[in-house]
């Protein structure tokens, strides 16, 4: 997910073929980009973003690494 978007020199795209995305990943921000297409979302991805009723509450809610779980009992 990137919301960034677009904007003027900036042409994000749809694409089934190979990503075009608005902007590079950024690796000092732990962006990455993952390899295939999903068909489901990720499961405690959607429970923070249900949970969440602002933005403060995902970040709130984000583990400290990829490798816990989010504590998202709150």
């Amino acid at each position: 997910m990137d919301a960034r978007g677009n904007k003027p020199g900036v042409h994000a795209q749809f694409s089934l073929k190979k990503p075009v995305l608005a902007f590079l990943n950024r690796p000092e921000y732990d962006e990455f980009y993952w390899l295939g297409i999903y068909a489901n979302p990720h499961r405690d991805t959607m429970l923070i973003l249900k949970k969440a009723g602002s933005l403060q509450d995902v970040l709130d809610y984000l583990p400290e690494s990829l490798n816990e779980k989010p504590d998202i009992s709150v």
